[in-house]
């Protein structure tokens, strides 16, 4: 049986600007290798926002992170402004990421061009304005609750402390 594969058709990407959003899915993507050589455990965290697809849907965008709390990490930055308040010890001890989903904010998407197409990319996320909050629509399935969904091997125990450790080497991007 052949296995074709076809270019990307319409895609229309997510409309640039601050939009209000909710969380519908975080997604375990498991230990990625990144361009330095080495490896770190990634998630994805992905909004419906309140913008509206030809069909009538909600857009849904989404970032990458790399799965730690340490102060240099991106998702430690990102949980911050959005929840509007730094963790506490206790929470940075383990903080459950399922939390977030439902949870309100506002994300701010610009467009970049790679390869001829158009990418929506999350830029910002901040705390949700009490004014404008947002539901989630009921039209996403969570990635774990899709029939064709392989869950991530899991990092290995002793790998998770060198991971950590990566983290705090990273660069801030801007």
């Amino acid at each position: 049986m052949a296995l074709i594969a076809r270019g990307g058709g319409d895609f229309k990407p997510a409309p640039e600007g601050l939009h209000e959003a909710v969380c519908v899915d975080v997604v375990d993507k498991g230990v990625k290798e990144n361009s330095f050589g080495g490896s770190a455990h990634k998630i994805s965290i992905v909004w419906e926002i309140n913008s509206l697809m030809d069909d009538g849907r909600n857009f849904t965008v989404s970032n990458w992170y790399t799965l730690s709390l340490h102060p240099k990490a991106n998702l430690h930055k990102v949980l911050k402004a959005w929840r509007g308040k730094p963790f506490t010890p206790e929470e940075l001890n383990g903080f459950d990421l399922e939390k977030v989903i439902g949870a309100p904010c506002r994300v701010v998407v610009e467009h970049s061009e790679k390869e001829g197409r158009t990418y929506a990319n999350v830029t910002t996320v901040m705390k949700a304005d009490r004014n404008n909050i947002i539901k989630p629509s009921g039209n996403y399935i969570r990635m774990q609750d899709r029939e064709d969904y392989i869950p991530p091997t899991p990092a290995a125990p002793e790998r998770v402390e060198e991971i950590h450790e990566e983290e705090a080497e990273e660069e801030i991007p801007f």
